[in-house]
């Protein structure tokens, strides 16, 4: 019975917040709100929507790099995995928090780390397409098909 009502909801959320709005912050607002007028839910509500808009945009412009190489692969795999522990960590803290003075405390004790680190990400990352520089690291480092480099000794030759 939960799972019907929790889908119910979701699709509810989605009409009346996300698809009128198209953005994800308001619709974690009202998500806080549904839960109750605490600070608490907003916050980890809040701190949610950031997250999920700054690993959007890593998974959009950095995906990409770690294709290349296996090695490279893996250590992103891990590093998301691990990523999202410390910051499922990071965002429900409110939820188990007496007060916001605990999760300040908390946040502070590691000096907002997951706070900078996001909106540093949504800062710096486009929310469409790819990062210039992102593109010119493809360009620069993936492989060359037989073909391109035949075609790249035709070119000096011809010069």
């Amino acid at each position: 019975m939960l799972d019907g009502w929790h889908v119910q909801t979701t699709r509810w959320l989605r009409y009346v917040a996300y698809d009128r709005s198209g953005s994800l912050i308001l619709a974690r607002v009202v998500l806080a709100f549904w839960h109750g007028l605490d600070v608490r839910f907003l916050a980890v509500w809040l701190s949610l929507a950031t997250s999920t808009i700054a690993i959007r945009r890593a998974r959009r412009n950095l995906r990409p790099l770690a294709m290349l190489h296996p090695t490279v692969h893996m250590a992103y795999h891990f590093a998301s995995w691990f990523g999202g522990i410390l910051t499922g960590f990071f965002c429900f803290l409110p939820f188990n928090a007496p007060d916001m003075h605990f999760v300040f405390a908390a946040w502070g004790s590691i000096y907002y780390f997951f706070l900078i680190m996001t909106c540093t990400m949504i800062a710096l990352l486009p929310a469409r397409g790819t990062a210039p520089w992102v593109t010119a690291l493809l360009q620069r480092w993936q492989p060359q098909s037989p073909s391109d480099k035949e075609k790249g000794k035709e070119h000096q030759k011809s010069e």
